[in-house]
């Protein structure tokens, strides 16, 4: 979830518990135009707690769900620790690249 989609507000109507849990409820669009009743609230950092809580949430046209605004925090979180990765293993390389040319013997000058 990029942030794309209708923005809303999701009303939580029940909570659904199986092999987790999750929330069920009404999506409204911030216009008004658009009405989804009976979706599920899909994301990582959902902040319901009880039955009645209105967060905002985005339609992107998904069958049943609507998904929680902070989902793109996640998104955000994921992709930095990408890049921190990366940048360590680059790190890495660099490091053990310099010890092997300290460990080499040096090569004579050439005779030319």
């Amino acid at each position: 979830m990029t942030g794309s989609g209708t923005p809303g507000t999701f009303t939580a109507t029940a909570k659904t518990c199986g092999r987790g849990c999750h929330w069920d409820g009404d999506y409204v669009s911030e216009d008004g135009r658009q009405r989804r009743d009976n979706v599920r609230l899909t994301g990582d950092t959902v902040r319901v707690e009880h039955v009645g809580d209105r967060v905002r949430a985005w339609d992107t046209g998904a069958r049943r769900e609507v998904y929680a605004d902070r989902y793109v925090g996640t998104a955000f979180l994921l992709v930095f620790f990408l890049v921190l990765s990366v940048v360590a293993l680059a790190a890495w390389i660099f490091g053990m690249a310099r010890r092997l040319r300290r460990l080499l013997p040096a090569r004579p000058p050439s005779s030319d």
